[in-house]
């Protein structure tokens, strides 16, 4: 299963991440250069994920895409992702689809 996985597509072994939408308004939660507020992650670690992003919406066709790169609602967990979920699911066509 995990030979599918290209290069650039999630990062799975290090932590969940996207690369990067060509469209720059389409990425939703950017990680910044300096994301670590507190714990513990490698250096290299840090480089990888830098620049990456935890959320992603796309137009496509009739309908929206969102994308997490983790689950909002696992588990109640995180406090107010869920607030992140519902706007993804009830307000999807809110934006419009870049002009060419």
């Amino acid at each position: 299963m995990w030979d599918r996985w290209k290069e650039g597509d999630s990062l799975w072994d290090i932590g969940r991440a996207f690369k990067p939408p060509k469209n720059p308004y389409a990425t939703i939660v950017p990680i910044p250069e300096n994301s670590l507020a507190s714990g513990f992650a490698s250096e290299d670690n840090q480089a990888r994920l830098a620049g990456k992003a935890m959320a992603i919406a796309q137009r496509m066709g009739q309908g929206s895409v969102i994308l997490f790169s983790d689950n909002p609602n696992f588990r109640a967990y995180f406090y107010g992702a869920d607030k992140m979920f519902l706007n993804g699911l009830y307000f999807s066509k809110a934006f419009d689809r870049p002009r060419n």
